[in-house]
């Protein structure tokens, strides 16, 4: 985290959403260190989260878990919310490199800190392309019709082994 906190843009506001075991070393990492531009928002879901989520520029997802397909990315889409992800599992199957987000090394804080300072440095135009095209993702892979397509297919496939 300190090598986070030594690259992070002063003007980039993170908001830190969840819960776990890590809980009372953030806040006493944030405090101790006067981050005024890092705040720790706690558990959130249903309005409060999409309000959250709504309101960012980005998403981070620095899971270490293998996911398989991690909601978190699937809703920051919906939202047309560019996601910067680890390279781990699932993640890598759903971050398209500069066209939908960032990867970035798992556990590589300094890794995470040059995708964080990329992002905070795109121009406009760019942004604009990068949510534009998460829209677009989440729209054509996890829509009704193409979620009850792949589910029938996955059906009919096992019964015709049968």
């Amino acid at each position: 985290m300190e090598c986070l906190v030594k690259h992070f843009p002063a003007n980039f506001k993170l908001m830190i959403a969840g819960d776990g075991q890590l809980l009372d070393f953030i806040n006493d990492f944030i405090i101790t260190n006067e981050m005024h531009n890092v705040e720790y928002v706690g558990f959130k879901q249903g309005s409060e989260l999409n309000n959250l989520i709504n309101n960012s520029s980005f998403i981070i997802v620095p899971s270490e878990w293998y996911e398989n397909n991690p909601l978190t990315i699937i809703e920051a889409y919906s939202y047309g919310k560019p996601v910067i992800g680890a390279n781990i599992g699932g993640i890598t199957e759903l971050i398209i490199e500069n066209k939908t987000g960032f990867l970035f090394a798992s556990r590589n804080m300094e890794d995470l800190s040059e995708k964080i300072y990329a992002a905070n440095n795109m121009s406009d135009a760019d942004y604009k392309n990068i949510a534009e095209e998460a829209r677009k993702f989440a729209v054509l892979n996890f829509n009704e019709e193409t979620h009850y397509n792949r589910l029938l297919g996955l059906y009919k496939s096992v019964i015709l082994e049968k």
